[in-house]
């Protein structure tokens, strides 16, 4: 969405607001750019910049023609974010205490129930701390504790969820940044700890490797480190675009990457629900990538029209809420053509464009491109 120079879209609303709230990204909002990929250090390519209209503040957005990771250029600083996720992430959504009360089961999704299963599959001694690092709610650490796992704790930012993620799980929740000193500390006390697990929170993290270098601190060897995290090749076009709490994306070879990086060799993964990654990594003493192809073996999915939506002014462009379904989708069913590394930015930038023009067609409203 390139409206400096070449072209681009100009989009005056959005439909179908649902869950998301939108939160102005105004003049006191202070930013910092990154300019290098966080995974292996290449220079990022802007593939797309947000203009807001009335003031001409930009936000670009760029990925990794090396690892294949994206995210976003410029984006607030991490005190603005840590300060949003710890009063605001769930702001009006004190209601999720009357339907997770304690003793009342909470449903996971299908994914959620495949990421418990293959912790546990690997994850032999369930004497052994499980640090479940976002908690949320608490119900993947009820889930973990009906596997057998013994010694339970969690790490929330969110104040209000952590509340809720003890009196849901009747686990010990530690409220604060994963990486801080005073969580470090605390989770020191406990160590050392046997699997860390991690439900799509790295894409929220401002420095995704720092949380890896975190966990290697608290393991000896041996011990795993169990990620999912969306798949960027998959993820929504509005998810990568707008949904600013997603500050990165990654391909399965960026987190193979990033993982060999902070320490960590992928023993099993699970790449079946088409919108998520599935990795169990286990601390090594020199870690090697796991072999994936350019693409992290991913193909382009046909775009779904329907799942596109949101209503606000380009303005407001930081959106808050739960994105997106899963919809599983075995390997050897995948279409469309595959997409190489070198390829990413050519791939994002078609995919926004494909995007666009589908909402012109479904929706009747014209969006200026070119």
């Amino acid at each position: 969405m390139d409206t400096s120079g070449a072209g681009g879209f100009c989009v005056h609303s959005f439909r179908n607001f649902g869950v998301f709230r939108p939160v102005a990204m105004d003049a006191t909002v202070p930013f910092e750019s990154q300019d290098q990929c966080p995974v292996c250090g290449t220079e990022l390519k802007t593939y797309a910049t947000l203009v807001a209209e009335r003031t001409g503040r930009q936000m670009r957005l760029g990925c990794c023609p090396s690892c294949g990771y994206a995210g976003y250029r410029d984006r607030p600083t991490r005190e603005w974010m840590a300060r949003f996720y710890r009063d605001e992430w769930d702001k009006g959504e004190e209601k999720e205490e009357d339907a997770l009360t304690p003793g009342i089961p909470h449903r996971l999704s299908e994914a959620q129930q495949t990421f418990v299963r293959l912790v546990a599959e690997v994850a032999s001694d369930r004497g052994k701390p499980l640090c479940e690092i976002g908690c949320g709610d608490g119900a993947l650490m009820k889930a973990f504790a009906e596997e057998g796992f013994r010694t339970l704790i969690g790490v929330e930012s969110s104040r209000h969820r952590a509340l809720l993620a003890r009196a849901v799980s009747g686990f010990p929740v530690l409220a604060g940044d994963f990486e801080s000193s005073v969580v470090a500390a605390s989770l020191r006390e406990r160590s050392p700890i046997g699997v860390f697990a991690s439900y799509h929170v790295l894409e929220h993290a401002y420095h995704p490797l720092a949380v890896i270098r975190a966990a290697g601190k608290l393991q000896d060897e041996g011990g795993y480190l169990a990620l999912a995290t969306p798949n960027f090749v998959y993820e929504p076009v509005p998810t990568t675009m707008f949904w600013l709490p997603h500050i990165h994306s990654f391909t399965p070879r960026a987190l193979a990457v990033l993982l060999a990086v902070g320490g960590y060799e992928i023993v099993k993964d699970h790449l079946g629900y088409r919108e998520n990654i599935m990795v169990i990594a286990r601390k090594v003493r020199e870690a090697q990538v796991r072999s994936y192809p350019e693409s992290g073996g991913c193909r382009l999915a046909p775009l779904d029209p329907e799942r596109s939506g949101f209503q606000a002014p380009l303005e407001t462009k930081f959106l808050t809420g739960q994105a997106g379904d899963e919809r599983r989708e075995s390997s050897n069913q995948s279409k469309g053509p595959a997409i190489r590394g070198r390829d990413l930015t050519g791939f994002a930038c078609q995919r926004i464009h494909d995007f666009f023009q589908t909402q012109t067609l479904q929706s009747g409203r014209r969006y200026a491109f070119s």
